[in-house]
């Protein structure tokens, strides 16, 4: 017997409808985009009113993207404008990064703008005025020493590496592999 000749857009409804309950209700909650460089045709605009896609057709695309371009260069024109350090080895501009790896990881630097070309860095400079304001105890303070409660070994302050929780201090152990916050 052949099959009933249909619109792709009968097909998709045909799939749709044979999915589980709560596929549909994902399908409803999310909101999608459909993206293309030409146009659409009516019968696609008709197909998507009502449901949670947007289409974006090649005009408005060339719209959305100059104007992210335009608030792009005006964010860096201001952020370079902003006391950039000059690179020690080649004199090029320097931007803001954090290190990877190595005793500094998680810590700002400023690296050439230029790498890999030149691998000219500078530490971040805390300003003086940025330095009295922070409390006597905070810039002398000594690692307390402390001891694991549940096998007695010596804890060490360590700092998270990645995550959300970059930078912030820990005790940890590592034959227990536990952590305690500072």
């Amino acid at each position: 017997m052949a099959r009933k000749k249909t619109s792709s857009i009968e097909d998709i409804i045909l799939i749709v409808s044979k999915l589980p309950w709560w596929v549909g209700l994902a399908l409803a909650l999310i909101s999608y985009y459909v993206v293309t460089s030409g146009e659409y045709t009516e019968e696609a605009r008709k197909f998507v009113q009502g449901l949670n896609i947007t289409l974006i057709d090649g005009r408005k695309l060339r719209e959305m993207i100059d104007t992210a371009s335009k608030v792009a260069s005006v964010q860096e024109s201001v952020q370079t404008t902003a006391t950039t350090p000059g690179c020690p080895k080649c004199g090029a501009e320097m931007k803001k990064r954090v290190a990877l790896q190595g005793e500094n990881a998680g810590k700002e630097f400023w690296g050439c703008a230029t790498y890999p070309k030149c691998s000219g860095t500078r530490p971040m400079e805390i300003q003086s005025s940025n330095l009295s304001a922070l409390p006597s105890v905070v810039q002398s303070q000594e690692p307390e020493k402390r001891t694991c409660p549940d096998c007695g070994g010596e804890l060490v302050l360590r700092e998270f590496q990645s995550g959300v929780k970059i930078g912030q201090k820990f005790y940890g152990y590592t034959p227990c592999k536990k952590g305690w916050p500072v």
